[in-house]
């Protein structure tokens, strides 16, 4: 029994870095988002500010998301 519940902590450990990647995409986009809506409608321009920084944001998103999964892929142990 002892010995499941240790391999169930260590397969929520080793998925934990990738549990949260679709939130933190969704909060990093969406706060670009509203920071351009907020900006478009300071400076009275037409959707110039939310589609840019929306853009900026899934950039911002991507690099996160690649940053996480390629350290977890390189810090995985080989099979040999």
């Amino acid at each position: 029994m002892d010995k499941d519940k240790q391999n169930r902590a260590n397969i929520i450990k080793e998925l934990s870095p990738y549990m949260t990647l679709g939130l933190d995409f969704a909060i990093t986009v969406g706060l670009f988002s509203l920071l351009g809506y907020w900006l478009d409608n300071k400076f009275e321009t037409n959707h110039l500010w939310v589609l840019s920084l929306s853009l900026f944001g899934i950039i911002v998103a991507f690099y996160k998301f690649f940053k996480v999964v390629l350290k977890k892929k390189n810090d995985s142990p080989k099979i040999k």
